[in-house]
C-alpha cells in the first residue's frame, strides 16, 4: 500500500539524475520520495509568511535548479510566485 502525505491533488513532479523525486500538490506540500522503496524521505510545507492561508495560491510547478543535484528546487506558484527551497538545510532562501 503507497501512502500519501497529499490532501489534495498533486499538480507537479520534477525527478533529478540522482534518482530524488519531489511530489507538489494544491495544499502546498512538497514531498521527497525515495524512489525505490515508494516511500516520502521528508516533507515541507509552504510557510503561512509566503503564502498566507487566506490566499488562493498553490503549488503548480517544482523544477530542480541542477538536475545533477537535489539541493535546491524552485517552487512556482499559480501567481506567478517562484521560491527556491534549499533542500538541504530545509529551508526557503529569500
Amino acid at each position: 500500500m503507497l501512502l500519501s502525505y497529499h490532501k489534495r491533488d498533486v499538480t507537479c513532479v520534477d525527478v533529478t539524475s540522482k534518482y530524488s523525486l519531489v511530489t507538489g500538490s494544491i495544499d502546498n506540500l512538497i514531498c521527497f520520495w525515495d524512489i525505490f522503496n515508494c516511500r516520502i524521505n521528508k516533507w515541507k510545507s509552504l510557510p503561512e509568511k509566503l503564502v498566507p492561508h487566506s490566499f488562493s495560491n498553490s503549488i503548480c510547478g517544482l523544477y530542480f535548479a541542477d538536475h545533477g543535484s537535489n539541493e535546491l528546487l524552485l517552487v512556482f506558484m499559480i501567481r506567478g510566485e517562484v521560491y527556491c527551497l534549499d533542500t538541504v538545510k530545509e529551508e526557503f532562501v529569500v
